[in-house]
């Protein structure tokens, strides 16, 4: 294929470039799509029922009771490790042949299930600490704390470290491009083999 041709320095560039331009397009669909999973897990109705509109840049989060009374979960920070994965990726040769495109989707499902989590203790943080006189009764001091770790601790670190986990151990290995034993040489001749 054309594509193993290209230095690699141009190919993870290429790949990072194509990466930032469909998270671009994307976004806004797959951002509406995660807000409907995460509301699907969330009260629908009674007194703890929460709002949650997802656009393009963020997630509105709120008590149904109080329509005034919103947080903002910014989903820039939640998705954009998409472009990053996609870089990584370009970094192997094989990464686009058919068996990099499999492991690839797999790749990318992981990294829809860390956003779906991402989403949900972001949600959750913003509840518990910009809506707490409203969360107040729903949110103990331990849990406040453990939803504002996680969800700080993927902005920081999870985000793009994630992408790079999930990279790391689905990257074709090393191994795969050395020839087997007993195999050609790239003139053609076979090798030449010691007699006991």
């Amino acid at each position: 294929m054309a594509i193993l041709r290209i230095p690699r320095a141009l190919r993870v560039t290429l790949a990072f470039a194509l990466g930032v331009a469909f998270w671009i397009f994307a976004a806004e669909s797959w951002h509406q799509v995660l807000g409907a999973l995460v509301r699907a897990t969330l009260p629908g109705e009674g007194a703890g029922a929460l709002l949650v509109l997802a656009d393009r840049s963020e997630i509105l989060i709120g008590p149904v009771e109080f329509p005034a009374a919103r947080g903002r979960v910014p989903m820039a920070v939640v998705t954009s490790n998409f472009a990053l994965l996609l870089g990584l990726w370009g970094w192997d040769r094989n990464g686009f042949r058919i068996r990099g495109l499999v492991r690839l989707s797999i790749a990318l499902g992981i990294l829809g299930v860390l956003h779906f989590v991402a989403v949900v203790a972001g949600i959750h943080a913003t509840v518990a600490v910009q809506l707490s006189q409203w969360a107040g009764e729903r949110y103990g001091t331990f849990e406040t704390n453990l939803w504002f770790t996680l969800w700080q601790g993927y902005q920081v670190v999870g985000a793009w470290a994630g992408a790079f986990i999930i990279w790391w151990a689905l990257r074709s290995s090393p191994r795969s491009s050395i020839k087997p034993r007993g195999s050609h040489s790239s003139d053609g001749r076979a090798p030449l083999h010691r007699k006991p």
